[in-house]
């Protein structure tokens, strides 16, 4: 990132170096609520910040309560807006219990924007949050 954006304090930049696509400014435990509020997502990158590259990230996911989510379902799909295409690996997850998620690989192969949709179906509710990192080149 060249630092040609403005941090609007909420963990997220409008930076107007990645085609005006809000990013998320990556910290370990970064956490996100889903579009309809069902569910939050907490994110861990290793390594820390995400590259370009296969990555391995942690999810804690919690219901409105904080409660950790035993989903049915939790499935991770890398995007990259600018290019119109995913990621070269499908993203396997693991769950670890107590609402811990384990993700791999999660292949982001080229430098630029992804958007990450996080889809989680816990069988009462379905609903997805997006992490949004622009990945520097190697």
């Amino acid at each position: 990132d060249t630092g040609t954006g403005t941090d609007t304090g909420t963990g997220t930049d409008t930076d107007t170096d990645t085609g005006g696509v809000d990013v998320d400014e990556y910290m370990d435990g970064i956490t996100k609520a889903s579009d309809a509020g069902a569910f939050t997502v907490a994110l861990t990158s290793d390594p820390s910040p995400p590259i370009k590259g296969v990555n391995t990230w942690t999810l804690m996911i919690t219901d409105g309560g904080g409660a950790g989510v035993e989903a049915g379902t939790v499935t991770v799909t890398p995007w990259m807006p600018a290019h119109d295409h995913g990621s070269n690996s499908v993203a396997e997850v693991t769950v670890d219990g107590g609402g811990q998620y384990t993700v791999t690989p999660v292949d982001l192969h080229m430098a630029g924007v992804w958007d990450t949709t996080i889809t989680i179906d816990d069988g009462m509710a379905m609903d997805e949050v997006h992490f949004v990192f622009d990945i520097p080149e190697a």
